[in-house]
């Protein structure tokens, strides 16, 4: 367990009841945590086998809690799963935590994070309170401690790692929408998928593509299977689906439950029925109606039906006014929270014009230009011309490294050469020391992948460059000899990954109902 304040518990819990809304959004900042170099684990009382294989996978730690969610045995025992980790933070996130649970946290000397939604777990003992909603303002927290700290709106929305690589992507014009997706979240304990296919069957979707994803809880599959049966348009009935952000990307439309997917679909800027089906979702949706983000639907209205096909018949509308605006939700709030919470998190973006001089200094240090292939100083002219072709090149994705979303802290290139694409990473001396190099690369690596389909990567290191040989290890690199290159002798190592599932066309494992 760490001992060096980079432990981050995180307490929340999944089921159909509930749904799988709170357990999720706690793994993208669990990534975020990791990302920036810490160790995340899940405490929980109760989460389906899916989602618990899902944190494993990300090699997270789940640890499961006794007692009634909610009670002084779970405080207790989040307590002790806290202290064993050395964790530096404890998050809690869902709505079974009263005052009384905060304070014993507290109580035990251990720095809290509240995940909120409704301010309904007043007096606050939390030392932050995040709450992404639109609706979040000061007035809902009122009864806190002086000290604490607010972290409110969509600035701070949590989404997950899949969603990294398309930070920078811009939504093309529709020329005709002719694809629909259709989510209501984890679990659907309503069967909600139901009612809005029985809806659907009265608007005219001929040419349309519906896709329908039901979550790992929903326990109504057989009637949605038989529901899409009856529909008299092509539909997919799409299950353990792997890559939300390829499905979001390529639909043209959404129906979605006006919950947590809410702000992923904000951040495709994707025209959006969000549909109301809970009480606890009537603020996020009065603000979303209110400033015409999304068209909100009841799912109770008895004019359910009528609701989808306006929405439907108004696309072309809302395709010019999501596309006019600029991205609400940009994708990057879960990486301000772990700086608020005292880990640093580099990012990586699109390298501009106006870059130039930085990448040309950093790539002057002499630091970097003793472990290059050709350590002499490159002149400015010479940069500046080979910098104004790579950026135009259309097989060179050229990034540059950034610290607190500004400061270019260095740079990072990915060529595609005939026998496949080679990573070149440079980090200036400043920013050296704080395990930035692997992080870079693996978010080079995931975006290329995502956007370039690339399943294979190679990187050549000089063998004496230590720094450099442990930073493409840990980002999952594996080293596959020797080789020389321009005259020099260097290691060559390679990175395998998997692009299928988000190239465009195709489809995340499904189960298809004609």
């Amino acid at each position: 367990m760490s001992r060096d304040g980079k432990a981050l518990l995180l307490r929340a819990d999944a089921s159909t009841r509930i749904g799988t809304g709170h357990v999720m959004r706690c793994l993208a900042l669990a990534q975020a945590w990791q990302n920036a170099g810490g160790q995340a684990l899940l405490a929980c009382c109760e989460t389906p086998d899916a989602l618990t294989a899902r944190w494993r996978a990300e090699g997270m730690q789940v640890l499961s809690i006794a007692g009634e969610p909610g009670s002084v045995l779970d405080a207790r025992e989040t307590c002790k799963l806290a202290r064993d980790a050395g964790a530096a933070w404890v998050v809690l996130d869902g709505y079974q935590f009263p005052p009384a649970f905060q304070g014993i946290i507290k109580d035990a000397g251990l720095s809290l994070l509240c995940v909120d939604d409704l301010g309904a777990a007043a007096p606050y003992q939390a030392d932050l309170i995040l709450n992404q909603n639109l609706h979040a303002n000061e007035a809902l927290y009122r009864e806190r401690p002086l000290a604490t700290q607010l972290l409110l709106g969509p600035r701070f929305a949590l989404l997950r790692r899949e969603f990294q690589p398309w930070r920078d992507w811009v939504r093309p014009a529709a020329v005709g929408a002719r694809r629909l997706l259709v989510t209501l979240g984890g679990s659907d304990p309503d069967n909600c998928t139901t009612a809005i296919l029985r809806g659907l069957r009265q608007a005219d979707l001929a040419g349309w593509l519906v896709q329908v994803v039901l979550g790992p809880g929903n326990p109504h599959r057989a009637a949605v299977m038989d529901e899409a049966g009856r529909c008299p348009f092509t539909i997919q009935v799409l299950e353990h689906v792997r890559e939300m952000p390829a499905l979001m990307r390529h639909a043209d439309a959404a129906i979605a439950a006006c919950g947590s997917t809410c702000w992923e679909l904000l951040f495709f800027n994707l025209p959006t029925a969000a549909l109301v089906i809970a009480d606890n979702q009537l603020p996020s949706a009065s603000r979303l109606t209110a400033q015409r983000l999304m068209k909100v639907v009841s799912i109770k209205s008895p004019l359910l039906a009528s609701a989808l096909r306006d929405f439907l018949a108004g696309l072309p509308s809302w395709f010019r006014e999501t596309l006019e605006r600029p991205r609400l939700v940009d994708g990057r709030g879960a990486e301000r929270v772990v700086r608020t919470l005292g880990l640093d998190v580099p990012g990586v973006r699109p390298a501009v014009v106006g870059d130039s001089h930085d990448v040309w200094r950093c790539s002057n240090e002499p630091s970097v230009r003793a472990v290059a292939f050709n350590p002499s100083e490159i002149p400015w002219n010479e940069h500046a011309e080979w910098y104004r072709r790579k950026l135009a090149d259309p097989d060179c994705q050229f990034l540059v490294a950034t610290e607190n979303e500004a400061a270019i802290v260095g740079h990072c290139r990915c060529q595609r050469e005939p026998a496949g694409w080679v990573i070149s990473v440079c980090l200036s001396a400043r920013s050296r020391g704080k395990g930035y190099g692997w992080r870079v690369i693996r978010q080079a690596v995931e975006r290329l992948a995502a956007q370039r389909g690339a399943t294979e990567v190679h990187a050549y290191i000089r063998p004496d460059n230590e720094p450099s040989l442990r930073a493409f290890a840990r980002a999952g690199f594996h080293q596959q000899g020797r080789r020389t290159v321009n005259g020099v002798e260097v290691a060559h190592w390679v990175a395998i990954s998997s692009a299928a599932s988000t190239q465009p066309g195709s489809t995340p494992d499904a189960g298809r109902a004609a």
